[in-house]
């Protein structure tokens, strides 16, 4: 549990492996989610649930399990890498469980970036399309807190003033004092889609800044979600590369023959 614990702390806060390891610091500092989407956005990895719930039965049917051998395929050639029958229903069942807890996780915990992306234009579209004056506030808040990840994030302060003013009343919460005259009068020169499309530099630089920073969280999850389905992508792919050879092999020692 301490050896886990620890890498999480060096996954969650690379900073300490700096001074001992530059490389490796660069490594897990650019460890990302949006590097890995391919290896969960794929055909297998969507269907790999459902052949994990109907694989079971498979296992248990004797007549797929005689089949499975692609004996007209090959024919009737021993398996190359000597795997029987049996042994490759449990290779792709157990291959397409681990790719579907994998792909569980992915969905369970991707942060919000790659769950409303997953790419930077379309989280970039969402922004602009779905996100609040609140939820940018937020963002910006989170930047002159924390820092910028990239330089999209060096903006300046009166930028994001002026987007402010405009965005939203600023009277908002405390018009009490004010006659429904005077609010109208305060009220007719804040436009939240206008802001946005006058200030668009701003919010974008804001939004692809976020892009990378919420997508660089919640390493140690990644790691587990991909070592959970490259494992399963090399036990689903091995009775197809045995097949393969077998077939290469018996192709190549018929023509060699007179």
């Amino acid at each position: 549990m301490k050896l886990f614990r620890r890498l999480e702390n060096w996954l969650n806060n690379p900073s300490s492996l700096f001074t001992i390891c530059p490389n490796a610091y660069f490594v897990i500092y650019n460890f990302s989610w949006d590097k890995w989407i391919f290896i969960f956005e794929n055909r297998i990895s969507r269907v790999a649930l459902l052949f994990t719930g109907i694989g079971y039965f498979i296992l248990l049917n004797d007549y797929v399990t005689s089949e499975i051998g692609f004996k007209n395929i090959t024919d009737g050639k021993n398996s190359v890498l000597t795997i029987s029958n049996d042994a490759k229903l449990r290779f792709l069942y157990f291959g397409s469980l681990l790719i579907a807890l994998g792909r569980l996780i992915y969905l369970w915990k991707r942060p919000s970036s790659i769950k409303f992306g997953p790419d930077l234009s379309s989280w970039v579209h969402y922004g602009f399309t779905e996100l609040t004056y609140s939820d940018l506030h937020a963002m910006n808040d989170q930047i002159d807190t924390k820092g910028h990840r990239t330089l999209y994030g060096k903006y300046y302060t009166d930028d994001w003033e002026a987007f402010a003013e405009e965005a939203r009343w600023q009277q908002s919460g405390k018009s009490e004092k004010l006659s429904g005259l005077e609010k109208r009068k305060n009220r007719q020169y804040v436009n939240f889609r206008a802001a946005k499309e006058c200030h668009e530099n701003l919010i974008r630089s804001i939004l692809i800044d976020r892009y990378f920073e919420y997508a660089a969280s919640r390493k140690f999850t990644l790691l587990v979600a991909i070592t959970l389905s490259s494992f399963g992508f090399v036990l689903f792919f091995i009775p197809a590369l045995d097949l393969f050879l077998t077939i290469l092999a018996g192709t190549l020692f018929a023509t060699s023959q007179p």
